[in-house]
This record gives C-alpha cells, structure tokens and sequence, in this order.
C-alpha cells in the first residue's frame, strides 16, 4: 500500500476558510518515496494571526498557484493511496472541500495518527497524557524546529507513522467515512 502523508496550513478553522500552504510525504513499500510542499494564494489576505501560528505571510503567497490550479493534479496523486494525518479530521476535511469546490470526488478513507498513537500508547502500557503532534514528536524523539509549516509536520507525522507501523497495524486505523 502507498501512502500520502498530508499536513495542510490554512487561513483558518471553519469550511470557509482556505489551505495555504500543502506539505507530503508519499511511502511506498515502507521507504520514504518523495517529499513536496507548496504554498498555496487564498485569493485573501492571510490574518496576523495566521501568520504569527504558520510564518506564512500575504506577501509570500502572492505569487503562489490558487488551489483551483493544482487540485485536479493533487487528486490524480492521491488515487490509489491511502491518506495519513495527524488530527485527520481536520485535513481531509480541507482536502474534501477543496475537491467539492472543483467537482471531483472526496476522500472516504484515511488513517489518523492521532487515533493511532492513543491506541499505540494503551497496546504499550505507556501512560502518558496527550495525543497532539507535538506529544508524537516528543515520544518518538523526533525534532520538528518549523512546527506549523505542513512539510515538517508531515515528515515527522511520517516517522512516526512508520515507527508505529511496527507495532500495531495500520489497517485497524482507517477512518471510512460515508459518501455523501
């Protein structure tokens, strides 16, 4: 099985607001295959807040490719693999707006590391609390200096998936959601 593991950085947490920036990780047979990001133009400012949270400013997304040019693209990647995040609720629920708004078809299943790691942590006996990224980052003694750019976030999403992977397998982990 391939995998897409997918960060998203967005103007914000409601439907309404937009991704801006898009980081990866595709695994292939266990190995680590490619890694991209990109920013993305929201068509809007992008809030001091946003940018305080991401480092993603207004003026650096000036110039990058609007969602409605690289998701059609995005979507034929995808195909065929299965999507990992951290929290992934909230990133396929961005991803499945963004492919609504161009007429292609969501994304019904997908693996949530952060599910995954509260089962890892109680088939361990580790009892320690938390779930959140930073939490994954830390037991897995990892670094993630630019936490809140999606690259990096998905990179070590990544190394943490594949280190659970050993562990517990990933199919007891995915998420199917219902075809509206």
């Amino acid at each position: 099985m391939d995998f897409v593991v997918l960060d998203f950085e967005t103007t914000g947490l409601r439907n309404e607001d937009q991704i801006i920036e898009i980081g990866y990780v595709w695994i292939q047979n266990g190995e680590i295959r490619a890694e991209r990001s990109s920013l993305i133009n929201p068509g809007k400012p992008i809030s001091s807040r946003i940018t305080q949270i991401t480092g993603i400013n207004t003026e650096m997304v000036e110039d990058a490719p609007k969602m409605h040019e690289v998701i059609e693209g995005f979507a034929k990647f995808l195909r065929g693999k299965m999507i990992v995040a951290h929290n992934a609720s909230f990133d396929v629920r961005f991803l499945n707006n963004a492919l609504s708004r161009a007429n292609l078809e969501g994304v019904y299943e997908y693996v949530c590391t952060m599910r995954m790691f509260r089962g890892y942590k109680r088939e361990l006996g580790i009892e320690t609390p938390g779930a959140k990224l930073s939490d994954l980052t830390s037991h897995f003694g990892l670094h993630n200096d630019r936490a809140h750019r999606a690259l990096e976030d998905a990179q070590v999403t990544s190394k943490a998936f594949l280190d659970m992977c050993a562990v517990l397998p990933w199919e007891n982990w995915v998420t199917e959601k219902k075809k509206k």
